[in-house]
């Protein structure tokens, strides 16, 4: 495509013959370019400008035999040779004249008496004309679009008039008078769906059709729901937070948990809360909601999770994800996860991380996430052999059973924050995003030569996050330069707290 307020090819400049489209924007009144006449593959041709010469049209176009598509606007008068191109399916012609001659369009008709495939005929004239539009009009049995523009007269009846369309009608249609009432089942489902969940339970109230589509099983299959329990007391200044909603919730899911299929619940309660009476009301929503679960995020803001919780999870469980906020806030998983033999993903989360010793974790897994302080460290990361993704973030960790990583040859994203550099990394030669990033400042220095040799075996690494020290003195690994397949680098100094600053 070319495109410029003066469109020119010098006529040294070859163009490919291969080229199936052509689109010229530009005042041009030197004529055709001698190239055109080589491109003989061309089926699409656009000539856009006012004052366009179209000297040596007819030479460039009789060797265009495959041309279906041709736009002139700007032309000083209508080119005779379009009638030879009998391939044509589309012509669409502007001319633009400031001193029209009567001859400007001696050539529209005897061309389009030849030009019987087209479907797509427009033809604009910026100037009275005197007369109808030319008869031949009548023989394209397969024109579909019509404008011929400036003309005086009714277009004349013929074959063409049968593939046309009618063109809608600039008066709007008077409205239809039609109810709610009168939708069908499917679409007040859909228009239902777009509420959330405590606006569907409000809407099921206005007749036993609105209730039946409101619980529809295709809306119950995905929730998000976010339950504040803080309700102000009446009686006096202070808060008092109850689990009313969250009880409403578990009734509903005991009469619809069965079509549900991901579950993300958020409980917010202030201070105040009746914590066993939440627990209470938490652990029926989960086990109402566990039948036929896929997949279950769940964020608390307090550790309102019974004992055992885990043990209630159902085998259908692909994703699980739980996020407990606060300062000092404990995860414990005390029941085996080894059952879900379908869990793909698990994010674990909290201040405190723990997982028992007889806790197992399914080698089903390929993404873990944890974050949290661990002093005991995983030991079951050992039978995770599918991994491919693992994120660990944590102020405080025990770094025994990382070792395990080392049989992961699946590996190939690794983000360990606030954790320094281990020797295993090395080994993960399938790794392609990598970040080891330490913004505590309280770990040990990383080992330059050992991180260097590592960054020699990963070669196939396209992200590397990496945070140096400052007993490195601003060096940088050599191995970097060997990181050919690297679209993503983030590297920076970290700077150790020199000795006496406390």
């Amino acid at each position: 495509m070319f495109f410029a307020d003066l469109a020119v090819i010098d006529p040294e400049v070859q163009l490919p013959p291969s080229i199936h489209t052509l689109a010229f924007n530009g005042y041009n009144d030197l004529g055709l370019p001698p190239q055109l006449s080589s491109l003989t593959s061309v089926e699409t041709l656009v000539f856009g400008g006012n004052g366009l010469n179209f000297e040596g049209m007819e030479a460039c176009v009789s060797q265009m035999t495959r041309l279906t598509f041709l736009e002139l606007e700007g032309t000083l008068f209508f080119p005779p040779c379009i009638g030879s191109l009998t391939s044509l399916q589309h012509l669409a012609v502007a001319v633009f004249n400031d001193a029209p001659d009567d001859d400007d369009l001696d050539g529209v008709a005897p061309a389009l008496q030849r030009l019987t495939g087209l479907t797509s005929l427009l033809l604009t004239v910026d100037y009275p004309v005197q007369g109808s539009p030319p008869p031949a009009l009548a023989g394209l049995s397969r024109l579909q679009r019509l404008c011929f523009l400036a003309q005086e007269g009714p277009l004349p009846l013929g074959p063409y008039s049968a593939g046309l369309r009618a063109a809608p009608s600039r008066q709007p249609a008077a409205p239809r008078a039609q109810g709610v009432e009168q939708l069908p089942d499917d679409l007040l489902t859909r228009i239902l769906g777009g509420l959330s969940l405590r606006e569907r339970q409000v809407a099921a109230l206005v007749s036993r059709r609105w209730h039946r589509c409101a619980h529809a099983p295709e809306l119950c299959r995905n929730l998000t729901v976010a339950i504040d329990e803080w309700q102000p007391r009446a009686s006096d200044w202070r808060q008092e937070a109850r689990a009313p909603n969250l009880a409403s919730f578990a009734a509903w899911l005991q009469r619809h948990g069965q079509h549900l299929r991901c579950l993300q619940l958020e409980v917010l309660p202030y201070d105040g809360y009746d914590e066993q009476a939440v627990g209470q009301e938490l652990a029926r929503c989960m086990s109402a909601a566990m039948p036929q679960l896929d997949q279950l995020l769940i964020t608390l803001h307090n550790n309102w999770l019974t004992v055992g919780w885990a043990g209630q999870l159902p085998p259908s469980l692909r994703e699980l994800g739980v996020h407990l906020y606060g300062w000092d806030e404990k995860l414990r998983i005390s029941a085996s996860l080894g059952g879900l033999t379908h869990l793909t993903k698990l994010v674990l989360s909290a201040s405190r991380l723990k997982l028992n010793a007889g806790v197992q974790l399914p080698p089903s897994l390929r993404t873990l996430a944890l974050n949290g302080n661990s002093k005991r460290g995983l030991p079951q990361l050992a039978g995770l052999t599918r991994l491919e993704t693992f994120a660990m973030g944590s102020f405080a960790y025990n770094v025994d059973g990382l070792s395990a990583f080392t049989a992961m040859k699946q590996l190939t994203f690794l983000d360990l924050s606030n954790l320094s550099w281990h020797p295993f990394i090395g080994s993960l030669t399938n790794l392609q995003h990598l970040a080891v990033l330490d913004h505590t400042c309280i770990v040990a220095a990383l080992d330059f030569e050992q991180v260097n040799t590592a960054l020699e075996r990963l070669t196939q690494l396209t992200t590397l996050l990496l945070e140096a020290d400052r007993s490195w003195e601003g060096r940088v690994p050599p191995a970097l330069a060997g990181q050919s397949r690297l679209q993503r680098l983030y590297y920076a100094a970290v700077l150790l707290p020199t000795p006496g600053v406390f």
